[in-house]
């Protein structure tokens, strides 16, 4: 969760890495409003860094009706930052819900919640509603926002809860390669975070793609294999 990633204490910055996979479509940070069709799955995988937290997830996707889409991810990362260095260990799950249709325009919610663990007994517990909208152009075009409320509870009762904004767009540069890009924040003095990614199609239904940001002074990377079924 992007959202909560200054919050206290340190470790808390792993909830940026481990679930991050239920998210967006690769690599983005924002989230589109769309859903896979009914009985679609997807698995994703992803190594990613935040600053000195550095890590892996998994994630896996399934569409049991129309316009709902339930995901479940896993995810190891490493603050390096700590000395020694710190081992967290996160999951997360996510329902999105895409009910509104309009022409190209498309609406939605999404609520994601993610437990993190760390070494020596440190527990984070966060929860993410936002709303999502996405409208999509030819040939391949589309531009997304996402707004809504995360909240961070751990161990020691301490909660802090934030309100997030995300803007994204994918550029197509051909069928099979397209351009993303992102802007995001949140409230309480946050700063505005960056991105630029690749993705690339190389077969019917798997996709490859790699991402590069900055915010608050940390650099940010991801590189993700997904595929759609």
């Amino acid at each position: 969760m992007n959202a909560v990633t200054h919050l206290s204490p340190k470790w808390l910055a792993a909830l940026a890495l481990a679930p991050a996979l239920a998210l967006a479509e690769a690599p983005m940070v924002t989230d589109d409003a769309g859903t896979l069709e009914r009985g679609g799955a997807k698995l994703e995988l992803e190594w990613a860094k935040d600053g000195a937290v550095r890590g892996w997830g998994v994630a896996a996707g399934f569409a049991p009706i129309e316009h709902l889409e339930l995901e479940l991810s896993f995810g190891r990362a490493r603050d390096t930052s700590t000395s020694p260095s710190t081992t967290l260990r996160g999951t997360g799950f996510a329902a999105k819900w895409v009910p509104l249709e309009m022409g190209a325009t498309t609406a939605g919610l999404k609520l994601e919640y993610e437990h993190e663990r760390a070494d020596g007994g440190g527990r984070a517990r966060g929860t993410q509603l936002l709303g999502l909208l996405s409208h999509r152009f030819e040939p391949g075009h589309a531009l997304h926002a996402n707004l809504g409320r995360a909240w961070v509870r751990d161990n020691a009762g301490t909660r802090e809860s934030v309100t997030v904004w995300s803007l994204g767009g994918e550029l197509a540069l051909s069928e099979r390669v397209a351009l993303t890009g992102d802007v995001y924040g949140e409230s309480g003095g946050g700063s505005t975070g960056r991105q630029l990614g690749l993705r690339v199609k190389v077969a019917e239904g798997v996709k490859l793609s790699v991402a590069a940001g900055r915010q608050g002074g940390e650099s940010s990377g991801r590189v993700v294999a997904a595929w759609e079924f």
